[in-house]
C-alpha cells in the first residue's frame, strides 16, 4: 500500500508534459539509424545593418542536391551557381553553410541537446496541418558552465522559450523558438531578440528539418543589425 502511495505522490508532483517531454526524448533516440538520402538544400537570406559603424544591405539564394550515404554527405552545386561565383558570387556559395546541411538531413542529436536541460511549462491538445497534436510550452537553459578564476565584467540576462508541437506518435511536427537577451557594461546596453520556426519531417529512419525561417534583430552602441532567411529540405 505504501509503494502504491509513494509512486501517486510522485506522479502529483511530476510537473505538466513531464512525462509527455520524456516520451519525445525516447521517440526521437529510436531514430538512431538513418538509412541513405538524397535531397535538394535551399536556403534564403538577407541582412541589414545601420549605424555608426557600418550601413550595408545584402541579400542571397541558393539551392544545391545533398546525399548522405554510407560514405558520408556531399554536395553538388548547379552549374549556374558555380558561373556566378566565377562572376563574383562566392558570398552565395559561402551561404550554403555546412553545419546547416548537416543538421538538415539528421537533426536528432542537436534535437535531443536543445531538449536536454528544457522544463515544460505547460501542455495542451492542439492541432497541426489538420493532425490531431499535442502543443508542449518550454522553457530553454544553456547547459551550466564550470567556471574558475573568471572575472565577470556586466551582466547577461536571457529568456528562451519555445513552443513544440507533438504527433501521436511522439514525434516532433514543428516548433516556435523565441529567444530575449539585454547586457550591459557600465553605461554600454545591447539587446537582441531571434524568432525560429522549424517544420520537421520524418524520412528514411530521421528526423529532418523540412523548413526553418529565422528573423534575428539587435540594437547597441548605436549600431542595429537585422537579418532573415529561410531553408527548406526536400527529399527524393
Amino acid at each position: 500500500m505504501r509503494r502504491v502511495l509513494a509512486v501517486i505522490l510522485v506522479l502529483v508532483a511530476m510537473p505538466a508534459g513531464a512525462a509527455t517531454i520524456d516520451e519525445v526524448k525516447a521517440a526521437v533516440r529510436r531514430l538512431s539509424a538513418p538509412q541513405p538520402v538524397r535531397a535538394t538544400f535551399a536556403t534564403e537570406s538577407a541582412s541589414k545593418a545601420a549605424g555608426r559603424f557600418a550601413n550595408d544591405q545584402s541579400k542571397r539564394n541558393a539551392s544545391v542536391v545533398v546525399t548522405h550515404g554510407s560514405d558520408g554527405i556531399s554536395i553538388t552545386f548547379p552549374p549556374a551557381l558555380l558561373e556566378s561565383a566565377r562572376h563574383g558570387g562566392q558570398d552565395i556559395i559561402g551561404s550554403i553553410r555546412s553545419i546547416a546541411v548537416v543538421e538538415a538531413l539528421d537533426y536528432r542529436d542537436t534535437f535531443l541537446t536543445m531538449l536536454e536541460h528544457a522544463t515544460v511549462v505547460k501542455e495542451t491538445r492542439s492541432t497541426f496541418g489538420g493532425r490531431s497534436a499535442r502543443l508542449l510550452e518550454l522553457e530553454l537553459k544553456a547547459p551550466p558552465k564550470k567556471e574558475s578564476n573568471v572575472i565577470r565584467l556586466g551582466s547577461v540576462k536571457r529568456d528562451d522559450r519555445m513552443k513544440l508541437w507533438v504527433g501521436e506518435d511522439d514525434l516532433p511536427l514543428a516548433a516556435e523558438r523565441n529567444e530575449k537577451t539585454s547586457a550591459g557594461v557600465m553605461m554600454i546596453r545591447a539587446t537582441g531578440s531571434s524568432r525560429t520556426k522549424y517544420i520537421y519531417g520524418h524520412a528514411a529512419g530521421r528526423l529532418i528539418l523540412a523548413r526553418v525561417e529565422t528573423s534575428v534583430s539587435g540594437s547597441g552602441m548605436g549600431q542595429s543589425v537585422e537579418s532573415s532567411g529561410v531553408q527548406t529540405l526536400t527529399v527524393h
